[in-house]
């Protein structure tokens, strides 16, 4: 009878010892995944810097291609403004001379006409 109870209690330990192993393999194997998982985080958030910096090159180029047309807009409305400005002042002048003459003209009238 010891026997047998001897062989069943190492049994029990044996269950036991079994049960601990399998659980320190869970453990190994939940530990070992979210180290994969620590480790795969440095290359997804290069991944996402590198989808930013892609994404600010491109709002870069575009604010730069915009900057060069206002600047070319910018230019263009100058130069009308200059040529409106010359073509201003010289209707300005005609606009002068023809008070002038009208004045000189309204003289003479009435110098012929008392």
């Amino acid at each position: 009878m010891k026997l047998s109870s001897a062989c069943d209690g190492s049994r029990g330990s044996s269950d036991a010892i079994q049960e601990r192993v399998k659980t320190l393999e869970a453990s190994f194997v939940a530990k070992d995944k979210a180290i994969s998982e620590l480790e795969a985080l440095p290359m997804e958030r290069q991944r996402m810097v590198s989808s930013i910096e892609t994404m600010l090159g491109a709002r870069n180029t575009e604010n730069t291609a915009q900057v060069a047309l206002i600047s070319r807009i910018q230019s263009g409305l100058d130069d009308h403004k200059k040529k409106l400005k010359e073509s201003l002042d010289g209707q300005q002048a005609i606009k002068e001379e023809y008070v002038d003459l009208s004045f000189e003209l309204t003289y003479e009238f009435q110098l012929r006409n008392p």
